[in-house]
């Protein structure tokens, strides 16, 4: 007999089996998922749940304490900031965005918690600390405990949501940027690739 397909798993068409030959002598055929299909924030077949968006910010007046946000390369935002802490830096992390630009994130995305420093100005809080620029002479974004001015991170924001994020303290390699060549996120002075802020939509 036939096995339904569901919204997230194949099904196969009923067919008839050959003992002698092992396989389907007809029928038989795979059937491609469904696929979910969200209506009022849960799929209209199985009840699950739509997972939460994120939207593109254009301009930093729309950022407060307490939101949740991601890091995303700017050009083809294709991958995120992740919580993969390596030992100067941030990996990377694949994301999707749909047809209405907005991005569906998997677990090992960084989500960031904003706390305000002062108008523009946040502090970085993620699982295990606060985001940080390390270094004046490498290229490190790294996290700590306990904050300070390197860990102030004061954001400028284009009405095309490139997003410029520089560190307050004395270390020079104070903008968060996106490294393509070597897949990952860190603290630079200069000449790598833009960055984006996408901030979790309210349901």
């Amino acid at each position: 007999s036939g096995v339904p397909a569901t919204c997230t798993t194949p099904g196969k068409t009923a067919g008839t089996w050959c003992n002698d030959c092992k396989e389907y002598i007809s029928g038989g055929e795979k059937i491609a998922a469904l696929g979910h299909s969200y209506e009022n924030g849960a799929c209209s077949v199985c009840g699950e749940k739509e997972p939460p968006k994120y939207a593109l910010v254009t301009d930093v007046k729309d950022l407060n304490a307490g939101d949740k946000i991601i890091i995303v390369d700017a050009t083809n935002c294709n991958y995120a900031l992740s919580t993969k802490q390596n030992t100067n830096n941030r990996g990377q992390v694949a994301i999707t965005k749909d047809s209405e630009g907005k991005i569906t994130i998997n677990p090992e995305t960084q989500v960031i918690t904003l706390e305000k420093v002062a108008d523009g100005t946040f502090a970085f809080k993620v699982d295990d600390g606060y985001l940080y620029a390390a270094s004046s002479s490498s290229n490190y974004l790294k996290t700590q405990t306990e904050n300070n001015d390197n860990g102030y991170w004061k954001i400028d924001i284009t009405s095309e949501g490139v997003a410029t994020i520089k560190a307050q303290g004395k270390n020079t390699r104070n903008l968060i940027q996106y490294n393509a060549t070597s897949s990952l996120f860190s603290c630079y002075s200069s000449a790598q690739k833009s960055v984006s802020i996408y901030k979790l939509e309210e349901t």
